[in-house]
């Protein structure tokens, strides 16, 4: 399955915001999923995080939305 980037994101090395970014990631990059998600809670909310791989193949984990208000940051393209 493929997803694009609604708006800029940063790609960490492993789910959670505190977690090193690897990249950041522009508005229309498609990237290959390739793990199941994971929810990380942060502050009052939660993230589901999902691993991927760029076209260069590199990997790291992307914020799919938040839990705290209703925004998505990817979009499935299967």
């Amino acid at each position: 399955e493929t997803a694009t980037l609604l708006k800029y994101l940063y790609l960490r090395s492993s789910p959670g915001i505190g977690n090193s970014v690897i990249e950041i990631l522009k508005p229309g990059t498609q990237v290959e999923v390739i793990g199941n998600p994971t929810c990380v809670p942060h502050g009052e909310g939660a993230y589901i995080w999902w691993q991927v791989r760029l076209p260069d193949s590199s990997m790291g984990w992307l914020a799919e939305g938040s839990f705290i208000r209703k925004l998505y940051f990817l979009e499935s393209t299967k």
